[in-house]
């Protein structure tokens, strides 16, 4: 989860805001927020992590039409769905 949040820091402080790294920024932030509620699930909080997943659930269907060329919105929802009910 470090790792992703350095990583993140990183890509907000590069000065190239082409699709390459807004597509990275994207992807940074899914991984972060899927970690954090699986982390929150396996140390027994099922509440608060499937609130997690359902505002992550949220932010990627939001931004399908964006990311949808390189990010397949319905299989990340439906591969983790059952994880998180």
């Amino acid at each position: 989860l470090i790792c992703l949040k350095d990583f993140g820091e990183k890509l907000e402080s590069m000065p190239d805001n082409s699709d390459v790294w807004i597509r990275m920024k994207f992807h940074n932030r899914i991984w972060h927020d899927l970690t954090e509620a699986l982390l929150i699930k396996f140390k027994g909080d099922s509440r608060a992590a499937k609130k997690k997943w359902i505002d992550l659930k949220e932010y990627v269907f939001d931004n399908e039409d964006e990311y949808q060329p390189v990010f397949d919105v319905w299989n990340f929802a439906n591969l983790f769905n059952d994880i998180f009910k």
